[in-house]
């Protein structure tokens, strides 16, 4: 089962922060949308996708980056990434 949660960044009206949630992991993108002209509802399209690779990301360590290594390439993989660039993201980070 798959789930997913939009999320629209206030700054940028046009991006969106996925969660995909799966029986097994989370997985988060950053996507920029086109808003369809004269459609009766605000309909959107998906002009580009850039998957995100959070344990690079945050610095979790190399274990981390071991462990997903050794997930089959498919939906939503971390190496596959944007021809576009693709918003830098802060992280917290515990401290101690």
């Amino acid at each position: 089962m798959r789930s997913l949660l939009y999320i629209q960044l206030i700054p940028f009206p046009t991006h969106y922060l996925v969660l995909v949630v799966t029986d097994t992991d989370f997985r988060y993108a950053l996507i920029s949308v086109k808003i369809v002209p004269d459609s009766m509802y605000q309909s959107l399209v998906m002009e580009d996708i850039g998957w995100l690779d959070v344990e690079r990301i945050c610095g979790r360590g190399r274990e981390a980056r071991t462990q997903n290594a050794a997930r089959e390439p498919g939906f939503g993989s971390p190496g596959v990434e944007s021809s576009k660039l693709v918003p830098q993201i802060g992280c917290k980070r515990d401290v101690g």
